[in-house]
């Protein structure tokens, strides 16, 4: 089974030994998937999803491209999954996630950043 190195396919496996760790402790059915987006990822199969979305493309302030990960995250999903996202404090995430799932906190903030626990 692949569980994953933290490698993002780039080839660029500097940071392949993040992963270990973390799968380590997961256990032998953990599968850790390092992408930049989940296009190809069936609905309902993920337990959990951890992001930290740009909120610039190019040159122009959006929030588009959170969103799109925010709803392609809660597809993804599997009924009572988690969706963890760090942020800064001021893009103001809460009611979008809020409208998608049936349960969104803040579990920590400090620095200017918040990181939202989020579950399906």
């Amino acid at each position: 089974m692949d569980r994953g190195s933290g490698g993002d396919g780039s080839g660029d496996e500097s940071r392949a030994g993040a992963g270990d760790g973390a799968a380590a402790a997961a256990g032998p059915q953990a599968r850790f998937l390092c992408m930049p987006a989940l296009e190809q990822i069936s609905d309902g199969t993920l337990d959990l999803v951890i992001c930290n979305p740009p909120f610039h493309y190019k040159s122009i302030q959006t929030q588009e491209v959170a969103r799109h990960m925010f709803q392609d995250a809660h597809r993804c999903l599997r009924p009572g999954g988690e969706l963890w996202v760090v942020a800064n404090s001021h893009l103001g995430y809460a009611g979008f996630l809020g409208s998608l799932f049936s349960q969104t906190a803040v579990e920590q903030e400090s620095n200017g950043f918040k990181v939202y626990r989020c579950i399906k």
